[in-house]
């Protein structure tokens, strides 16, 4: 939760705050947030897309249809990174580093690499707080529960923390 969502900006985004924000509904605050929405191509298989999964169909709507989601491969992957995480964080952190994007994650150790790198970094969380302030979501909390609800993992001191920068 280190970086502000700013307008205008560039993300790139891992598999899970995509399918977290598919299947709770709220997918559609990625473009009303960044003008920009990166999905690297591992991240495309990695949301297989021909299944019938809950959220998987309002996925492949906006990749197919919505201008501002754009599917790429990374030119320069890091091979370094490739050994140390699973294939769709790595090439998203290899394209934030090749776009000087913001990078869109949720699992600890793929920011925390990320971190390192000087590469910034929002969560799921995050995006639901922006939403809020911008007056596209009315409870973060509400927000954290269907995520929950719909099978996303995320702490209880997680989620105290995010309400509380909410202000909720």
């Amino acid at each position: 939760m280190s970086s502000r969502c700013n307008k205008h900006q560039l993300v790139i985004t891992d598999t899970g705050p995509l399918i977290a924000l598919a299947i709770s509904g709220y997918l559609r605050f990625l473009s009303f947030l960044f003008d920009e929405i990166i999905v690297p191509e591992t991240v495309k298989k990695e949301l297989c897309l021909e299944q019938d999964l809950p959220g998987v169909v309002m996925l492949r709507e906006v990749l197919h249809d919505n201008p501002v989601f754009r599917v790429v491969s990374a030119s320069n992957m890091d091979m370094e990174l490739a050994k140390l995480l699973d294939p769709g964080e790595a090439e998203a952190i290899s394209l934030a580093r090749e776009y000087h994007g913001v990078l869109l994650i949720d699992e600890r150790k793929g920011r925390n690499v990320a971190f390192k790198r000087g590469i910034p970094v929002v969560g799921t969380g995050r995006i639901l707080i922006a939403a809020k302030q911008r007056g596209f979501l009315n409870s973060v909390e509400q927000a954290l529960k269907e995520l929950r609800i719909s099978g996303y993992r995320l702490s209880d001191s997680l989620c105290e923390e995010l309400v509380r920068l909410a202000g909720e």
